[in-house]
C-alpha cells in the first residue's frame, strides 16, 4: 500500500527470460526463479528494485529460491537425473550449504526467518507422502534440531 492508501502493481520480469516466478520479498529484496530461452533450466534470482542476479547452485541443472532474510537465501536444487536437495545460500559469503531432512528423498526449503530457523517440505520414504518441518539452523556450538509435522 502506497503513502496516500492506493495501491499499485508492478510487473516482475528478469530481462529476456520467458517466464519469471517471484516466490519470496524481504523489504526490497525479491527471489524466485526463471526461465530463459536458450536452455530447459530454471535459474535462480536475487532483484533488489535495481540489479538482476542470477543465483544458481554449481552444476545443477535447477535452482529454485523461494525465501530471503537478511543475507541468507533458501531454495531448493535438482541435477538432470536426481533428487532434489535444499539449500542455504549466504550471499555475502557466496558459499551454498545443502540441507536435507534425515532420511527424506528430496527436500525443499521454503523460507528462512530471523533467526535462521527454516520451514519447507520433504519427500518422506515410508509412505511417499509430502511432509513440512522446521529446522533450526544450528550455530557453530549447536547440535542439529528438526521438528517434522505429519
Amino acid at each position: 500500500r502506497n503513502n496516500d492508501g492506493t495501491t499499485s502493481w508492478t510487473t516482475i520480469d528478469v530481462p529476456g527470460a520467458r517466464e519469471t516466478f517471484p516466490y519470496g520479498i524481504e523489504n526490497n529484496n525479491i527471489v524466485g526463479f526463471y526461465n530463459n530461452t536458450s536452455d530447459s533450466g530454471h535459474h535462480g534470482f536475487l532483484y533488489d528494485g535495481t540489479v538482476w542476479t542470477t543465483i544458481d547452485v554449481p552444476g545443477a541443472m535447477n535452482t529454485i529460491l523461494c525465501g530471503i532474510s537478511g543475507n541468507k537465501i533458501v531454495g531448493y536444487y535438482w541435477y538432470v537425473t536426481d533428487r532434489y536437495y535444499g539449500f542455504i545460500y549466504d550471499n555475502v559469503k557466496k558459499i551454498y550449504t545443502t540441507i536435507d531432512v534425515p532420511g527424506a528423498s528430496g527436500t525443499f526449503l521454503r523460507g528462512i526467518n530471523d533467526n535462521g530457523s527454516v520451514v519447507g517440505t520433504y519427500y518422506s520414504n515410508i509412505n511417499g507422502s509430502i511432509r513440512g518441518f522446521l529446522y533450526d539452523v544450528p550455530r557453530p556450538t549447536q547440535c542439529r534440531n528438526w521438528l517434522l509435522f505429519d
